[in-house]
């Protein structure tokens, strides 16, 4: 859906496909370069079988298409994406969601301080897991939506029965980061999702060496 993805993040961040990390500035450490993961992982992981759950996920659930009137009864609208996918699929959207709308990324700060958020979020080791909440920034509403993706995890992990396995989500989380890439957002909201991205991909990577 984004075939310009990588050329927009290097004409706005600097960020080529080639490099084997990136450098993030805001934090002083170097990250593993997600544009190279999408260029070279994804196609060499697409031939790899995996017993994950699949089901019909809606495929856009986002704040927009869920409605609630006065009666509070909820409504679903936009099933033009409805299709199989991994059954976490629709978890890992309304994080997305969540983290990218409902928190404040105005500044050069608020970024360094929503990196030590995604850097949080991706400590945990399976779905069972409380993601531990590493802001240190001063706005409410992250707190917020630390609760909300605590809930979400809890769905999806009742949602897989017994497996516990945290790739597939990390995997749905990406597929939504590198369009962000390509959305007309801020840049530092973008740079954001470069970041997050960058971060899941050294995790999938440290997982996949153990």
């Amino acid at each position: 859906m984004f075939p310009n993805l990588c050329a927009d993040a290097e004409r706005d961040f600097g960020f080529s496909s080639e490099q084997e990390s990136i450098e993030c500035t805001e934090l002083g450490v170097s990250l593993t370069n997600p544009l190279l993961f999408l260029r070279t992982e994804y196609p060499k992981r697409s031939a790899w079988s995996r017993l994950w759950y699949q089901g019909i996920n809606h495929g856009d659930l986002n704040l927009r298409n869920i409605w609630v009137d006065e009666k509070e009864n909820l409504y679903v609208i936009d099933f033009s994406e409805t299709r199989p996918r991994n059954i976490v699929a629709d978890f890992a959207r309304m994080e997305t969601i969540l983290k990218f709308e409902m928190s404040r990324v105005e500044t050069v700060e608020d970024l360094a301080r929503m990196i030590e958020f995604e850097q949080g979020l991706a400590e945990s080791d399976s779905l069972e897991d409380v993601p531990p909440n590493r802001y240190r920034g001063d706005d409410p509403l992250v707190e917020k939506a630390h609760s909300v993706i605590c809930r979400l995890r809890r769905y999806a992990n009742t949602a897989t029965l017994f497996e516990t396995d945290i790739v597939p989500y990390w995997l749905a989380l990406l597929e939504w980061m590198f369009s962000v890439l390509s959305y007309d957002l801020p840049p530092l909201r973008r740079k954001l999702a470069a970041y997050g991205a960058a971060i899941l991909c050294g995790r999938i990577r440290a997982r996949a060496a153990i």
